[in-house]
């Protein structure tokens, strides 16, 4: 058993050692580029474009929510500038007030706080533009 075994692994060795005959290397190297050129290549999906196009506006919304949370992250204190109103504020709410209301306010509470001022304003100014028009037509 132990010498066909030695045979055995004598053969194997031959074998690995000689390398292949060939008769005409340039006819087999034709052969296999003929047989690559000939496998069928994959056609692109719309869904591979749906990918790319959600993985590269993930990206882009990725860098504009770190730019904004960089950018923004620190406030400057507000005592060291004045905060004006381009118009008059909302009835019975100064300027003073407003100020240092909002410096002991978190983030939410600023947002909240001056979503309900725009709001205000713009309620004003629709009734203000509800006015002006029953005048023009009643003077028309």
């Amino acid at each position: 058993m132990k010498r066909e075994k030695e045979q055995y692994e004598q053969w194997l060795e031959k074998v690995r050692k000689t390398p292949p005959l060939l008769d005409n290397p340039e006819e087999l190297s034709a052969e296999i580029m003929q047989k690559i050129s000939r496998i069928p290549r994959r056609q692109r999906s719309p869904k591979d474009f749906v990918r790319w196009f959600s993985a590269v506006a993930a990206g882009f919304l990725l860098c504009a929510m770190m730019y904004e949370i960089f950018s923004y992250s620190a406030t400057p204190p507000l005592h060291q500038g004045t905060v004006a109103f381009s118009v008059s504020p909302p009835a019975g709410l100064s300027q003073e007030s407003s100020l240092e209301q909002m410096s002991d306010m978190t983030i939410r509470e600023k947002s909240m706080y001056l979503s309900r001022l725009w709001k205000e304003r713009k309620e004003m100014q629709r009734k203000r533009e509800d006015f002006i028009n029953k005048l023009i037509d009643r003077n028309h």
